[in-house]
């Protein structure tokens, strides 16, 4: 059988079943209809088929040589009435793999570009990376043969002794910044950590999941740990034998597909600026979970962080010439709290539905206090995006490493860092030029000033 595509363009898409946005892709290159009957499907009752069953890989390669079964080329878009019909179907004739697959790869060559694009543009307005460039001094890279050194195996995962870590941090961390004569260092640990999906954190006798997924390795530690036929077993015995009680858990296999470990070496100034930003994305996220078409409910502490976001974007739209429009502080619906499981939500006039006051019970009760705020979703999507704007033209505009120091007896000290007009100035100063900024302006006719006449 002889493909009408070339199959070494495609090898680039093999493992694409794995990808973060492969759901969306293919969404997307069918055009939310499904590739077997063509009806338009809605919202999120679909699935990404395989033409050839991930249980035939030799099929794949037979026709195939150099493409997985994972590949893109090999996915398609299915309803879930017509996924559960064709489950483990195999086509093993070569006419109609032929025209199944060609399909495939005709529709890829033809719409993925502006697929991808699509996606890209609709992320790019709110998206920080964990090694965003932006904010991100130096990037340390511990290789995977180095991590092989450092630590051990222990039933499928690489178990990594956490001093052993952190004196490879500090290691990089002295050569990256004190022989420069930069500040002091803020943990960058756990940031490591963090960009892992499967990964869990050993401290005494507690075992904490990091991760969505659930490898084998997780699965099997996890029902050593809580076992059902009586009382948890000690840690200490576990991990006598690699002498890493307090240390950190990998999945091997997404250790080996990054070849090793990225941990972003950041300045007090960067990390400042980092809170700012994962304060932004976060709160995307949470409008994104949260399916109800005009509210959105925050926690005491996703509120207090917004409230302070917006003062350090005040700060920095005080700092930056030609900013552009003002940022408001972020306006509230109402604000709720909880007591021994009665909401109440001020003010009373406030129209919320029943199912918003759910989601306020249930923030409520996962929260020290209790209480939070209930804001529009549509405002508060856009206040998001042009607090990132703002964000990124301070972050442009940071001159060096150190933070300025402002005084203010009403707010303490704060430390922020050195945008072009607010260095050596009071938060009072830098206060009293924004307000003199945004003042409203006398209105009335303005004077003419002399003109020039030929001759």
């Amino acid at each position: 059988m002889s493909p009408i595509f070339n199959v070494d363009d495609f090898t680039k898409y093999n493992g694409f079943y794995r990808n973060r946005q492969c759901r969306s892709v293919v969404l997307n290159l069918y055009r939310s209809r499904c590739s077997s009957c063509n009806n338009p499907i809605s919202g999120e009752k679909y699935h990404v088929a395989h033409i050839i069953p991930r249980s035939h890989p030799e099929v794949m390669e037979k026709y195939y040589p150099g493409l997985d079964v994972d590949n893109l080329v090999n996915l398609k878009l299915s309803c879930t009435h017509c996924n559960h019909k064709e489950r483990n179907f195999l086509i093993d004739s070569s006419i109609a793999l032929m025209h199944s697959i060609n399909s495939s790869a005709g529709v890829i060559s033809l719409r993925l570009h502006s697929v991808l694009e699509k996606l890209n543009g609709s992320r790019q307005a709110i998206q920080m990376s964990l090694i965003d460039p932006r904010i991100c001094t130096n990037v340390l890279h511990v290789s995977h043969d180095e991590l092989k050194d450092i630590s051990s195996d222990w039933r499928g995962a690489m178990a990594i002794s956490r001093k052993k870590l952190e004196d490879r941090v500090r290691q990089a961390m002295k050569q990256a910044f004190e022989e420069g004569g930069a500040p002091s260092i803020y943990t960058t640990l756990g940031e490591a950590i963090d960009y892992f999906r499967d990964s869990i954190q050993i401290n005494g006798s507690t075992v904490i999941s990091s991760g969505k997924r659930q490898p084998a390795w997780w699965v099997e530690a996890n029902s050593y740990f809580f076992s059902d036929r009586g009382p948890r077993e000690p840690l200490s015995e576990a991990d006598s034998a690699m002498k890493a009680a307090d240390g950190i858990y990998l999945d091997s296999a997404e250790v080996a597909e990054l070849r090793g470990m990225v941990i972003p070496l950041r300045t007090e100034s960067q990390r400042w600026f980092r809170d700012v930003f994962v304060t932004i994305v976060s709160l995307q996220r949470k409008i994104d979970s949260q399916y109800k078409p005009r509210h959105v409910v925050l926690g005491e502490h996703e509120y207090r962080a917004l409230l302070d976001c917006f003062q350090k974007l005040t700060i920095v739209a005080s700092g930056i010439n030609g900013s552009g429009r003002r940022l408001k502080r972020p306006e509230t619906l109402a604000n709720f709290a909880t007591y021994q499981g009665v909401l109440e939500i001020y003010p009373d006039s406030a129209a919320i539905p029943e199912s918003v006051k759910q989601l306020c019970r249930a923030e409520g009760e996962t929260s020290i206090w209790g209480d939070g705020a209930i804001l529009s979703k549509s405002q508060l999507k856009s206040w998001l995006a042009n607090a990132f704007h703002l964000a990124n033209m301070g972050v442009q505009a940071v001159t060096g490493s150190d933070l300025v120091r402002i005084e203010d007896a009403s707010f303490g000290y704060s430390w922020v860092p050195p945008l072009p007009n607010i260095k050596g100035k009071t938060r009072k100063e830098v206060q009293a030029e924004d307000a003199l900024k945004w003042a409203p302006r006398a209105r009335g006719r303005k004077r003419r000033g002399p003109t020039l006449s030929a001759g």
